[in-house]
């Protein structure tokens, strides 16, 4: 969990299930913590904040693995790319960008949107990446070319699917890919199937 009052550095609490109290609790960044993720091999925690950074963390230590510096405005996701070993950040000014972590070096970058990114997701083997907006556009496809289990030194392609009219604050998909989801502000969940226009799920 993260909190911080408007302004104020950015906390990071780790807590075990069960317990009342954080059994660990360490200041990350000098802003508010607009995203979180954890890796899949539980092992590294990624944070996005309105300082305009991204950090990565080694959890058993609470020590900093990486710091990204490139976004322009606030970092509002970040999501975990191929083996762990990547990141993939949205920023308020309208860019995705993916950052080899080891090397904190970035690896590649998407711009041109209308509206700030406020969720990502990556595909199963970090082939696709998802992302959501601000202005009420549907999950923005972004497919990461690879070659021999690498990726190549073009961004890669992207496509859209159907515009929803709501801003959306979170995005999954099915393990193939085929089938997206996205939460919107209202909180209404719309799913888009292999490409066709979005329908929005009804709660009953």
């Amino acid at each position: 969990m993260a909190d911080s009052p408007g302004g104020a550095p950015g906390q990071v609490h780790l807590w075990k299930v069960g317990d009342e109290k954080p059994y660990a609790t360490w200041i990350a960044h000098n802003d508010s913590i607009l995203d979180l993720k954890i890796s899949a091999n539980g092992k590294t925690l990624a944070t996005g904040s309105a300082d305009k950074l991204a950090r990565v963390w080694n959890l058993a230590t609470q020590k900093e693995v990486a710091k990204l510096e490139g976004h322009t405005s606030y970092v509002q996701a970040v999501a975990f790319g191929k083996d762990d070993a990547e990141l993939a950040t949205g920023g308020a000014d309208k860019e995705i960008k993916v950052w080899d972590i080891a090397g904190q070096e970035k690896k590649s970058a998407f711009s041109g949107r209308s509206a700030g990114v406020t969720a990502l997701h990556w595909t199963p083997g970090g082939q696709t990446l998802l992302a959501v907006g601000e202005d009420g556009s549907a999950a923005s496809i972004t497919e990461i070319k690879r070659h021999n289990g690498e990726q190549s030194s073009s961004p890669g392609t992207e496509r859209k699917l159907s515009s929803v009219g709501d801003v959306l604050y979170s995005v999954t998909a099915t393990a193939d890919g085929k089938t997206v989801f996205g939460g919107g502000h209202d909180g209404s969940v719309y799913m888009w199937e292999a490409g066709k226009t979005a329908v929005k799920l009804d709660a009953k």
